[in-house]
């Protein structure tokens, strides 16, 4: 693309007054072909300029406003990933505390069938095995207390309180 040698609007419109100023002040018969031309030049080489820079300032608009699109549809990409990494995120969660309360379930199940073992058998004397009446409380209130606390300590892990900014 050919460069041209930037035009002086100033010294243009300075010109372009003068001539206008010296036409109102002169007669219309009095100015020659040669200047009537020249004005008409420079008229033309302002407009054209005019309409170069106006060129140019529309060309940059519409840059930054393409520029402006892409970074608008970054931003979304990047929200889009965030929201898709928190809900992966949840899912695999939600999928620990299901596999970890079955276990702690199961454990419970486990601790409470061999606790009951241990009372009835007491209980039955069977086998020589006796417990006396202090072990046998201590066995019925730690068993209640811990599946209580364990069944707490579930709870609030699957279900806990939400914020108040959901």
């Amino acid at each position: 693309m050919e460069t041209k040698k930037p035009i002086d609007l100033l010294a243009l419109q300075d010109k372009l007054k003068q001539e206008e100023q010296s036409k109102s002040l002169a007669d219309a018969n009095s100015l020659s072909e040669e200047e009537i031309a020249s004005y008409e030049k420079a008229q033309r080489e302002v407009n054209i300029e005019r309409l170069r820079i106006e060129n140019e300032d529309l060309r940059l608009k519409l840059n930054i406003q393409r520029e402006i699109h892409i970074l608008e549809q970054q931003r979304l990409i990047l929200e889009n990933n965030t929201r898709n990494l928190a809900n992966e995120d949840q899912k695999q969660d939600t999928q620990e505390r299901k596999k970890y309360a079955q276990r702690i379930f199961w454990m419970l199940c486990s601790w409470l069938v061999i606790v009951l073992a241990a009372i009835v058998t007491s209980g039955s004397k069977a086998w020589d095995f006796h417990l006396s009446d202090a072990i046998v409380l201590a066995l019925i209130g730690s068993m209640t207390a811990n599946v209580a606390g364990f069944f707490f300590a579930v709870v609030k892990y699957l279900f806990p309180e939400k914020g108040n900014n959901k």
